[in-house]
């Protein structure tokens, strides 16, 4: 889907919304906590090395409410679906099949993927609007922090192109060499070449240096960031 496909969406979906974005500053949501959710944290500016274009990804962020607004109402949205889903759930375990009560837990878990839908749908609008100045290079570092970032892996990783299968391999051989330090054992030899490999791969080692130079400067911004200045 394009970016005006994407925009489109929006528009017609939350065409209201400009009517109450602005009414009162307490609605919209935080600009650093949007930032985060769609990506830009401090260890994926590093990696994307995004510092200097750090601020103009927050104004432009800043400068859209109303997308953060929408954003907030999307995952409002999935939260009541959530909740209905869950309360129906409960009905069924303490009832008797009522064909009714099934059909409104079926609707109940539609209406929740959609909203869940919605949400990941305007994330994207999100991020495409800040991230659209931003070149190529920087974007497909992006893309990599934010496949990679669920997994629970150094950051330093996350600038390797990996599948799925490939990053939970490496989660099994971090917990395992955890293990295997905590107690005085010997690393299982795969574990410890796939671990070695990854360490000294050169782009690992160049994201680490940036991490160790750049990081504490980059999380200070975000910590001490005040919309508007």
């Amino acid at each position: 889907m394009t970016i005006y496909s994407l925009c489109r969406l929006w528009s017609l979906a939350f065409a209201g919304c400009a009517a109450t974005c602005g009414a009162s500053a307490q609605a919209e949501s935080d600009v650093i906590a949007v930032a985060i959710e769609i990506g830009l944290t401090p260890e994926s500016i590093v990696l994307a090395q995004l510092d200097e274009e750090l601020p103009g990804l927050l104004l432009a962020l800043e400068s859209v409410p109303e997308m953060r607004q929408a954003l907030d109402q999307a995952h409002e949205s999935a939260d009541v679906a959530a909740a209905l889903l869950t309360e129906l759930s409960k009905e069924m375990l303490s009832e008797a099949a009522d064909p009714y009560l099934v059909a409104e837990y079926q609707s109940a878990m539609t209406e929740l993927n959609d909203s869940r839908a919605q949400v990941e749908t305007f994330r994207e609008v999100v991020f495409q609007h800040v991230t659209n100045p931003i070149s190529q290079d920087q974007l497909d570092a992006l893309a990599l922090w934010r496949d990679a970032s669920i997994y629970r892996v150094p950051a330093a990783f996350m600038v390797l192109d990996r599948t799925p299968e490939e990053w939970k391999i490496v989660e099994k051989a971090m917990r395992a060499e955890k293990r295997a330090m905590r107690r005085g054992e010997t690393l299982n030899a795969a574990y410890a070449q796939l671990l070695g490999d990854i360490r000294s791969d050169i782009d690992v080692v160049e994201a680490l240096q940036r991490i160790e130079a750049n990081l504490a400067t980059i999380d200070q911004v975000f910590k001490t960031y005040e919309p508007g200045e």
